[in-house]
């Protein structure tokens, strides 16, 4: 059976969908489709309550993955099979390892699913008995920005068009409420996730990388990912890597919102400051 050797573990809210779209370029490696990019397997297992609906999560990407297929000039009767059997199958490892069949020599496989983040120390030490031998990459982002990116995420979510009659006040009173979601402040819990994926896989296999980063310096976080999971780097593979992939809507973050969020990850922001010398405010 096949599995991955590389994992991005999240976080949400700070350059997945970003690392995704560009490595799927590379040549020696080999992702899921955007329209399926998350496989949410380990999570599901593993963090209460993510069965609720990690299965509806996968379902509709594997109806996008279809009918992608069904517009085909020569349609693959086979792969729409392998998806539907997929899609209907008792979640298993070798059920996961199903997904990594069409890896071709000379390719390595990576799973990018940002709410492994959040897996328990059973959760993590299940990872690591599959794949002994796989590398995780960690991207963050300073926590009151993704805390505000992920409470706009809600927000579209929740009200959807009618996002845009909302007031100003209407708005910040939504999220206020949001961000006391534990969904949001969890993922934000840095030095907790570090702690406990690094007890569990070792502190050399686990390569932690900066939002910031990606607007400044993106070739050089792709370089030390593909470093890191032993594939080469050229940049001539990943043309406009500085672009965005996804935005979400614009919106202010205001005072009230900013000191409630600021005064919850001060110890976040001093420990990742303190530990991987960021200048974070």
């Amino acid at each position: 059976m096949t599995y991955p050797s590389f994992y991005c573990i999240g976080v949400q809210k700070a350059g997945t969908t970003w690392l995704h779209k560009h490595l799927s370029n590379h040549p020696n490696i080999w992702l899921m489709p955007n329209e399926l990019k998350e496989l949410q397997y380990f999570n599901e297992l593993h963090v209460e309550g993510h069965n609720l609906w990690t299965q509806q999560h996968r379902e509709v990407g594997f109806k996008n993955l279809i009918n992608k297929e069904l517009k085909q000039a020569k349609i693959n009767f086979d792969r729409i099979d392998k998806y539907a059997r997929l899609a209907l199958e008792t979640r298993s490892d070798v059920w996961y390892s199903k997904f990594f069949s069409e890896v071709d020599c000379g390719e390595i496989a990576g799973d990018i699913t940002p709410e492994y983040s959040l897996l328990p120390t059973e959760g993590i030490q299940h990872v690591k008995a599959l794949t002994p031998n796989a590398k995780f990459i960690l991207l963050l982002r300073h926590p009151v920005e993704r805390d505000f990116s992920h409470i706009r995420m809600i927000a579209r979510n929740h009200f959807g068009e009618s996002l845009e009659t909302l007031s100003d006040v209407e708005l910040e009173s939504f999220f206020l409420q949001a961000a006391d979601h534990v969904g949001v402040s969890e993922r934000s819990d840095y030095q907790a996730i570090i702690e406990s994926w690094e007890s569990v896989v070792g502190k050399e296999k686990l390569l932690i990388l900066f939002y910031d980063d990606i607007s400044e310096q993106p070739l050089s976080v792709l370089e030390q990912v593909c470093n890191h999971i032993g594939v080469n780097f050229d940049e001539g593979l990943f043309e406009n890597a500085s672009s965005k992939v996804f935005a979400g809507f614009e919106a202010n973050l205001t005072e009230n919102l900013k000191n409630k969020l600021s005064a919850r990850h001060k110890t976040t922001v001093e420990y990742i400051n303190d530990n991987y010398g960021r200048g974070w405010k």
